[in-house]
């Protein structure tokens, strides 16, 4: 057995005692197991965040992605930093006073007080859908580690990673991918800031880099279409929105602030280490230039370049990393499963108890259902696009007139989300007007949906946006009636 194994092993193990430990000590309610109790400061919101977003995505596919299209790829990136700011600036507050005001735990609540019921299940299924894939696509990038590092067939590699993922998420919950997640950002931010400067020397520098790398690398539009390039940018701006995952942390914040301010620091903690990430995959287009794989590129890199030890430090920090991320989706889709059918649909009076061992048991089945998605999934940048895609065209227009547009309705917000799926669908089977791809028609759709709705169907209930901490029982708002 290697070092790198040894070090995956003794991660495993730490983690496991976390998730046991507090799975007895903190984790003695339903709010618990979601929210965390609702008591998590700034650094657990932005390291839970961080530990979330610097998973699969953002290490093992980014680097693959960079090796293969170069800067191309900054238009997701972009996407995601410029989308996290405009969530802490506009967003994270109002999401946790409506969590005060409800005591709501997810994005689908809101989705049922401000239209109706129809749009929660629809929401949360679509939702459930996108957390699966998300997790399945968590599960590749661990699976692919393991089989890099060890040579065990991806297959196996994958039902490894799958168990470990189960046992460590239905023990513990959000307490155990809290205290874990800020342990483990700082292993990677330190990891990665070892590897970038170091793996760059070795390519050379910008000279040796530059000399090496295909002309189209250092182009922004060097793969893809300028409409392709404003395509991924709008996938993952209005894809991120309606993700559960900030929701969830941001309704665990001790309050307002906590959630703003851990988002906002998120933004410039996702920008540095995607700089970092971007030096270690233009390095390794230098280094490992005929790597048959570039899903495989992040641990060969750490396998041929560093010595064991620090490797198989490095690499135990990533596969950490990847397993918190997988754990948070996980959580999420166990959350809509819990909230949104069993107790929204077979049992609505269910005690807390029986709510928390539902949340655990639908963790473990679901966590095996995900293996579904791993080996009928096309790749993992495929998986993670379309997870992406429906949310974005489908929600976001919904949830953002919900939040700053009073005068939209129960009838007019529920009307967008069915447009936006139409578009969506419509564009996926291969209508793409002027290079824009399913997110962009089905968010063009559903915004058209909205404003004629606003024109010609009643207006929200005065009542109902009080009651959601929308607006003050003193506000003067003449678009509102009633």
């Amino acid at each position: 057995m290697n070092v790198y194994s040894v070090s995956m092993i003794v991660y495993f193990i730490i983690a496991f005692a976390i998730a046991i430990i507090y799975s007895r000590k903190r984790t003695t309610s339903n709010e618990d197991f979601f929210l965390g109790g609702r008591q998590f400061g700034i650094v657990f919101v932005f390291f839970t965040m961080m530990a979330t977003f610097l998973g699969a995505g953002t290490t093992v596919g980014t680097t693959a992605w960079i090796w293969k299209r170069g800067l191309s790829q900054v238009w997701m990136t972009a996407g995601y930093a410029v989308v996290f700011l405009f969530i802490g600036l506009f967003l994270a507050a109002r999401v946790r006073r409506f969590g005060t005001y409800c005591n709501a735990y997810t994005f689908a609540d809101f989705l049922e007080m401000r239209y109706n019921k129809s749009a929660r299940y629809i929401g949360a299924t679509l939702m459930w859908f996108a957390f699966m894939s998300i997790a399945a696509f968590q599960y590749m990038g661990i699976g692919r580690i393991i089989n890099t590092v060890t040579g065990i067939d991806y297959n196996i590699a994958v039902l490894i990673a799958a168990l470990i993922t189960i046992l460590y998420t239905s023990y513990g919950g959000m307490w155990a991918i809290a205290i874990t997640g800020v342990v483990k950002g700082a292993l990677v931010f330190i990891g990665i800031l070892i590897m970038a400067p170091v793996l760059y020397m070795k390519a050379g520098g910008m000279e040796g880099i530059a000399s090496a790398v295909p002309v189209q690398h250092f182009s922004l539009v060097g793969y893809i279409s300028p409409g392709q390039a404003l395509t991924w940018f709008l996938v993952f701006f209005l894809g991120i929105i309606p993700m559960q995952d900030w929701w969830q942390r941001v309704l665990a914040a001790k309050g307002e602030r906590e959630a703003r301010m851990g988002l906002m620091y998120l933004v410039a903690g996702f920008v540095f280490i995607e700089t970092l990430i971007y030096m270690i995959g233009f390095a390794g287009k230098v280094l490992e230039p005929n790597i048959a794989n570039p899903e495989s590129l992040f641990p060969t890199l750490v396998i041929h370049h560093f010595s064991p030890y620090i490797g198989g430090l490095l690499l135990a920090a990533l596969v950490a990393i990847i397993t918190s991320t997988a754990s948070a989706c996980l959580l999420v889709a166990s959350t809509h499963f819990t909230r949104d059918l069993y107790n929204g649909i077979i049992k609505p009076n269910a005690t807390d108890a029986e709510l928390l061992k539902f949340s655990k048991i639908s963790t473990l089945g679901l966590g095996v259902l995900v293996l579904v998605f791993v080996f009928a999934a096309p790749g993992m940048f495929e998986l993670f696009v379309i997870s992406a895609d429906i949310l974005g065209a489908s929600l976001t227009v919904p949830i953002l007139a919900g939040f700053f547009v009073p005068r939209v309705g129960e009838k007019a917000g529920f009307y967008a989300m069915l447009a936006g799926m139409i578009g969506w669908a419509v564009s996926y089977m291969g209508w793409h007007p002027m290079g824009f791809g399913p997110a962009a028609v089905g968010g063009l759709f559903s915004l058209i949906a909205v404003i004629i709705g606003m024109m010609v169907l009643p207006p929200a209930d005065r009542a109902v946006l009080e009651k959601m901490g929308l607006m003050k029982p003193d506000e003067t708002v003449n678009v509102i009636k009633g």
